[in-house]
């Protein structure tokens, strides 16, 4: 898992050849795009950009992807995120669905992550994550970047 500031999202390109299209696709056109889904490479990147109301920490469920690398710009507001090592989750909610790439687990979050406008986050197939925790609304972009090996 990696949070940092956009200015800094050249540090790590190097771990997947398309990190760096689609977060300069969001740098340069996401303060202005509507809410949609912008295909940027076939089903190996595309982007989502959506508004969402956040919610309480007890209702946020921890999901985790083996297909996607999620990376997420937060575009306007803040948003707090959980997160666990899927090695440390052992109560699984709903079994891996290959359909929709996403499983869910009924752990605890080993921490607490907030994320603010013009930060974004990397979370890895190990990296079990439970977004839109906090208040209010947050407007994000969702970078999905299919998990290729090196």
């Amino acid at each position: 898992m990696v949070l940092d500031s956009l200015k800094n999202y050249d540090r790590y390109c190097g771990a997947n050849s398309l990190f760096a299209q689609g977060i300069r696709f969001v740098i340069q056109n996401g303060e202005t795009l509507p809410e949609g889904k912008y295909m940027l490479h076939g089903e190996e990147l595309y982007v989502m950009v959506v508004e969402k109301e956040l919610k309480r920490l007890e209702d946020a469920k921890l999901e985790a992807h083996k297909e996607y690398i999620d990376i997420q710009i937060v575009l306007d507001g803040q948003e707090c995120f959980a997160w666990s090592n899927t090695e440390q989750c052992t109560k699984v909610g709903k079994e891996y669905d290959p359909q929709n790439d996403i499983m869910f687990f009924d752990d605890e979050p080993q921490t607490i992550i907030k994320a603010q406008a013009g930060q974004f986050l990397i979370f890895f197939p190990e990296d079990a994550h439970a977004p839109l925790i906090g208040e209010g609304k947050v407007r994000k972009a969702i970078i999905k970047v299919k998990n290729m090996p090196l």
